[in-house]
């Protein structure tokens, strides 16, 4: 059995996933509960909210630009003395045209679905977050040629089935109350959403060549300016009443947004950042991590430890199926070990090393020809 699992592909960045995940699981724990009782019934007061929180990347932006100024100007100058390096500055401008529309587009996405799920998917308990690993994995296909094997498609049946599971025997499935089965539906597709708008930023960050800082600020401005205006005629229409929101100011609602765009801001970053550095599938880590919260606060009832057994199990599970998709942890059995990246890396090594060796072998043996003929 200790053959059965080894150590895949493991780096630093590991850090940050944990960071993450860490970080919302921990906010859920403890200020799910205000944020809940304050904000749940203003939807565009919550969105107002998370999106000035996004905003205030823009601090971190600044002092990445400020740091990465000398290198730029260095290259500017070495572009200026050397002709190649001008060819090379072309291509870079026209790789970046349009980054400003894919920007744009990842706004909209973004912002739709936080704007969909905040107003309509409330008082929806279904987790739809377990469908994520497969629609990232199908938009990385499509965008990135993301190629997926047998521990892959095991990994997303397991953590779907185990999910669906979950939710059944938490009730969370609905189906005789039709504005319930609505909500349901449209936090279904909103994930859909969410999954796209995630590997767009990679397409952005990987070939737009745009900082997570940077993303992250357009978010969040983005979000303002449209929370603004949907706040000026969201009254009339009952969509959200900020005036009574604001009209009685309390010290709760002031802690529950500055909590909210705290949280919102580093929990983002995390997100964007571990995008950059990896790739789009592992933040499903992150949501594990973050998501094993609101299921600990679901599990209670009379029989706690039997409810508490089976979701530590569960979650062990789906936590490792995350790690297996990801080549975190290698499952070497089954055939499940032959597609990871190391080992066709290390295929691919093992057969050029036996190309050259063929090669030199033959170099050598026409070299003795060469020398008998001549004898």
């Amino acid at each position: 059995m200790g053959f059965c699992f080894s150590i895949g592909s493991i780096d630093k960045n590991i850090i940050y996933i944990l960071i993450g995940g860490f970080f919302k699981f921990f906010m859920h724990m403890f200020f799910e509960d205000i944020l809940a009782s304050e904000l749940t019934d203003h939807p565009i007061i919550l969105s107002l909210s998370i999106s000035i929180g996004l905003s205030l990347s823009i601090i971190p932006l600044i002092i990445y630009k400020i740091k990465n100024k000398e290198m730029i100007c260095g290259k500017n100058n070495k572009e200026k003395e050397n002709e190649k390096e001008l060819v090379y500055h072309d291509l870079y401008d026209e790789i970046v045209y349009g980054k400003y529309k894919w920007i744009l587009f990842s706004c909209i996405i973004d912002y739709s679905q936080l704007f969909v799920i905040n107003t309509f998917c409330a008082s929806c308990s279904t987790h739809m977050w377990i469908f994520d690993i497969l629609f990232i994995s199908l938009f990385s296909h499509i965008i990135f040629d993301f190629k997926l094997y047998k521990h892959h498609n095991i990994s997303i049946a397991v953590i779907i089935i185990i999910g669906v599971f979950l939710d059944i025997y938490l009730s969370n499935y609905i189906f005789n109350n039709k504005g319930y089965v609505l909500s349901m539906i449209i936090k279904f597709i909103s994930e859909i959403f969410l999954c796209l708008g995630f590997v767009i930023d990679k397409y952005i960050m990987e070939i737009k060549f745009c900082s997570p800082f940077e993303i992250c600020f357009y978010h969040g401005f983005f979000g303002v300016i449209v929370s603004l205006i949907l706040l000026s005629f969201s009254v009339p229409i009952n969509l959200d009443n900020f005036i009574e929101f604001f009209e009685y100011p309390t010290f709760k609602k002031f802690y529950a947004l500055i909590i909210c765009m705290f949280v919102q801001l580093v929990y983002n970053l995390f997100i964007l950042v571990v995008i950059k550095n990896t790739t789009t599938c592992h933040v499903l880590i992150i949501f594990v991590i973050a998501q094993f919260s609101p299921y600990i606060q679901a599990f209670t009832g009379d029989n706690k430890i039997q409810n508490y057994f089976i979701l530590i199990i569960s979650f062990l599970i789906i936590f490792l199926s995350s790690l297996i998709f990801n080549e975190i942890i290698e499952v070497n059995c089954f055939g499940l070990q032959l597609n990871t990246k190391k080992n066709i890396s290390i295929r691919a090594r093992t057969e050029r090393l036996s190309e050259d060796s063929e090669s030199e072998n033959d170099n050598n043996n026409e070299d003795i020809k060469n020398i008998n003929n001549d004898q």
